[in-house]
């Protein structure tokens, strides 16, 4: 009967962390399309350096992105 109730639990604690992973990652979603939205505003606040930091972390998702010269299928 504990066995019983100790897997319950325990598949309880995989799917709490499992729901906080997806709300997570669409938080993430909703900020990335803010940040898109108003990215000409928050592009002109920032200093040179901070421009040039944006810039190499973009380029740094685009090769994680683009493998050979083809798309890759998801982001890994």
């Amino acid at each position: 009967m504990y066995d019983k109730i100790e897997d319950a639990e325990n598949l309880l604690t995989a799917a709490r962390a499992k729901k906080m992973a997806i709300e997570a990652e669409k938080l993430t979603g909703d900020n990335i399309y803010k940040v898109l939205i108003y990215f000409d505003k928050l592009y002109a606040t920032m200093s040179e350096q901070e421009k040039r930091q944006l810039m190499e972390a973009l380029m740094c998702v685009r090769k994680h992105i683009c493998v050979n010269g083809k798309r890759a299928k998801k982001l890994s």
